[in-house]
C-alpha cells in the first residue's frame, strides 16, 4: 500500500509535469507503466489516505481502479484548480470517502466501494452533471440537493441503501434510474422540474412511492420487480406523463392520484395480481382499447404509439378542415351566381359577420344584423341555401 499524496508528489514534482497531463490512470494491479506526453498510466499502485490534486489544469480524465484482491484505501479526494476535469472513475476502494476542493468533475462513476456508507459531497461539487454509483455499500445517500446541475443519476446494486435524501434539490435532473437496492423501503420525491425519464426496478423491500412534488415534464415512468411495493401515491400534477409501465409488482394494491396525469394514455400493467381496477376520467381500459382500434385503422401496419396517433389525428384534422373549407367555397360560389354584384358584397359581409358572432355568440346587436341580412337574401336565395351557408361556415370556424 502506498501513501497517495507521497506517491503523487514524487511522480509529479513540479507544475510543468502536471500541466502536460490530460489523462491519469492509476491501477492497483498490473505489471508495467505506460505514458506519453498527455497520458500517464501507472500499474501496481494501491493507494491509501488523502489524494490532493492541485494545478492539474489540463487534466480531463482521472481513473483510479483496483480489483477484488487489491482494494485502494483512499479516504479523501481533493481537487484544486483542475478546471478541465471531466471524467472521474473510482473502482474497488475500501472505506469512507469525502470529496473536497474548488473543482469537480462533470461525470462521476463509483463502483465496488465497500465500507462506504455515504458520499460526503461538498458545495463545490454542484457542477457534477452525471453520477453513477454501482455495487457499493451505501446505507444512505444524503445531500443530493447540493447537486443542482445533475442531469443523470444512476444508482444500482447498493444492497445496504435504506434511504435517499435531498431529491427535491436536483432541479436539472432529467433521468433517474434506481435498481437492485433491496433494503430501500420508501421513496419520497420532491419537485424535480426537468425529470423526463424515471426507472425503478428490483427494489424488493420498497413498500411505498410518494410523489409529493411536481414533475412538470416527466413523460415516461417504469416500475418493475418491486415485490413488496403496495402503494403508489401521486399528490401533485404530472401533466406530461404519457407512458406508465408497472410490471411484476405482485403486492401492489393501489395507485392513488392518477387524475393528476391527464395525458396518460399508454398504460401497461403486467403481473400485478392485487392491483384493483380503477377509474380515471372514465374507463381507462376501454379508452385505451378505443385509441388502439383507431390507430389500427389509421396506421394498419404500425405498432400502437400514442404520440404517433396524435400526429396522425392532427394530419387528418388538417385534411378535414381543408375539405370543409372547399365545400364552403363551392356553396358560396353557387350562391353568388344567383346574386347581383351588390348582393354578392352583402353575402361576403354576412359571412364575415357570422365569424364575428362565433367569437361573441351572446352579442345581440350582431344577431339582429344577421337576421336583417338573411331577409334581404330571401328573394334570391331560399332559407335552406342560407342555412346551409351558415352551418358550413360554423363547421369551418370550429376547425380553425
Amino acid at each position: 500500500m502506498v501513501n497517495a499524496q507521497t506517491w503523487l508528489d514524487e511522480k509529479f514534482p513540479n507544475q510543468e509535469s502536471k500541466i502536460k497531463v490530460k489523462q491519469l490512470y492509476i491501477y492497483s494491479y498490473g505489471t508495467y507503466e505506460r505514458s506519453d506526453e498527455n497520458k500517464r498510466v501507472f500499474d501496481k499502485t494501491p493507494l491509501e489516505g488523502e489524494l490532493y490534486l492541485n494545478n492539474f489544469i489540463n487534466l480531463n480524465d482521472l481513473i483510479i481502479i483496483g480489483n477484488d484482491s487489491n482494494f485502494n484505501k483512499l479516504n479523501s479526494l481533493k481537487f484544486e484548480d483542475c478546471g478541465k476535469l471531466n471524467n472521474f472513475t473510482l473502482r474497488y476502494n475500501d472505506g469512507e470517502l469525502s470529496f473536497r476542493g474548488n473543482s469537480a468533475p462533470n461525470d462521476v462513476n463509483i463502483q465496488y466501494c465497500k465500507n462506504l456508507s455515504d458520499l460526503q459531497l461538498y458545495d463545490q461539487f454542484a457542477n457534477i452533471t452525471k453520477l453513477d454509483i454501482h455495487y457499493c455499500e451505501l446505507t444512505t445517500l444524503s445531500k443530493l440537493d447540493r447537486l443542482v446541475n445533475l442531469n443523470k443519476l444512476n444508482i444500482s446494486n447498493n444492497h445496504k441503501l435504506t434511504r435517499l435524501e435531498g431529491l427535491n434539490g436536483m432541479e436539472e435532473l432529467r433521468s433517474f434510474t434506481l435498481s437492485y437496492c433491496p433494503k430501500l423501503e420508501e421513496i419520497v420525491s420532491g419537485m424535480l422540474p426537468r425529470l423526463t425519464d424515471w426507472n425503478i426496478s428490483y427494489c424488493s423491500n420498497l413498500k411505498e412511492i410518494i410523489v409529493s412534488g411536481m414533475f412538470p415534464i416527466l413523460t415516461k415512468w417504469n416500475i418493475s420487480y418491486c415485490s413488496n411495493l403496495k402503494e403508489i401515491i401521486i399528490s401533485e400534477k404530472l401533466p406530461k406523463l404519457t407512458e406508465l409501465t408497472i410490471s411484476i409488482c405482485p403486492s401492489l394494491e393501489k395507485i392513488n392520484g392518477l387524475e393528476h396525469a391527464p395525458n396518460l394514455y399508454e398504460i401497461n400493467f403486467s403481473q400485478c395480481p392485487k392491483l384493483k381496477p380503477f377509474v380515471h376520467n372514465g374507463d381507462w381500459e376501454e379508452e385505451i382499447k378505443e385509441f388502439k382500434e383507431l390507430f389500427s385503422l389509421i396506421c394498419p401496419n404500425s405498432a400502437y404509439n400514442f404520440a404517433n396517433l396524435k400526429e396522425e389525428v392532427k394530419k387528418l384534422k388538417i385534411s378535414f378542415s381543408q375539405n370543409k373549407a372547399r365545400e364552403l367555397e363551392i356553396l358560396v360560389a353557387n350562391a353568388k351566381n344567383k346574386l347581383s354584384e351588390e348582393d354578392q358584397e352583402l353575402l361576403d359581409a354576412f359571412l364575415e359577420l357570422h365569424i364575428e358572432l362565433a367569437k361573441d355568440n351572446n352579442n345581440k346587436f350582431l344577431q339582429k344584423q344577421l337576421e336583417r341580412m338573411k331577409k334581404s337574401f330571401t328573394k334570391k336565395l331560399n332559407e335552406k341555401e342560407i342555412n346551409d351557408l351558415a352551418n358550413k361556415q360554423a363547421e369551418v370556424i370550429k376547425l380553425m
